[in-house]
């Protein structure tokens, strides 16, 4: 099972790759927000172009629980 920090990684680098094929000019980067009185990691994913641009947060707590539950 990969900690916290490689399953950052692996994500950063999946996505990177998936959207740099499909659309081009696009990065991913890991994001630290305080939210209710707790920091949140957020994956942010930018997809720059002609017409688009695209910048969703991802939250990874709740997605690294249910990895790490199985």
């Amino acid at each position: 099972m990969y900690s916290i920090e490689e399953f950052q990684q692996g994500l950063v680098q999946g996505l990177e790759t998936f959207l740099k094929d499909k659309y081009g000019d696009a990065y991913v980067t890991i994001e630290h927000a305080i939210k209710t009185n707790r920091e949140l990691i957020g994956l942010r994913c930018v997809v720059l172009g002609d017409e688009q641009h695209c910048s969703p947060i991802i939250y990874l707590e709740d997605i690294y629980k249910r990895y790490s539950a199985y």
